[in-house]
């Protein structure tokens, strides 16, 4: 199996491990070559890893290891999922951004009609203040008009009550 350590490795010995010549050649005085296996070797006393480098192994590693150093098919997949992450983060900001757009073009409009709406309540109420204004010019004429044709009816009615004592 293929690994990929994630944090500084330490292995005990008896461990066989795929090395490259590169990796093989500065822990050499712990590792004793498999013979028949090219680059294979098992560790005959204690090696360390740093992080990022690939080891392999015929057997997995032990649980208390596996936060040190997980299967490069492991990490793939870790890439994968973490790049399709960022591409539907990415569609949902699209997402997001259009819908923002929309809302404040709704918002837009929604003020227009507001403001239009308040313009018609105001002429509704000049309308109706005008019309009670008129309303009362008319009943205050037809008020005087009809104290005026009293006022006429009272003195026709005295000049004919004068008219007939005399």
């Amino acid at each position: 199996m293929k690994y990929i350590t994630t944090a500084v490795l330490a292995l005990g010995a008896g461990v066989a491990l795929g090395l490259t010549e590169a990796q093989a050649a500065p822990r050499k005085h712990a590792l004793s070559p498999i013979a028949g296996r090219k680059n294979w070797y098992v560790t005959t006393g204690p090696v360390q890893f740093k992080i990022g480098e690939t080891i392999l192994s015929d057997a997995e590693l032990p649980k208390a290891l596996a936060d040190q150093a997980e299967t490069a098919d492991k990490k793939a997949a870790k890439a994968r999922a973490q790049q399709q992450a960022e591409e539907s983060a990415g569609a949902e900001l699209a997402e997001v951004k259009a819908l923002n757009v929309r809302l404040t073009a709704d918002v837009e409009a929604l003020t227009k009609l507001n403001a239009d709406l308040v313009a018609e309540l105001q002429a509704v109420a000049t309308a109706k203040a005008e019309a009670a204004e008129a309303d009362a010019k008319a009943k205050a004429d037809a008020e005087a008009q009809a104290k005026v044709k009293a006022d006429a009816d009272v003195a026709t009615s005295k000049a004919s009550t004068v008219g007939t004592k005399a």
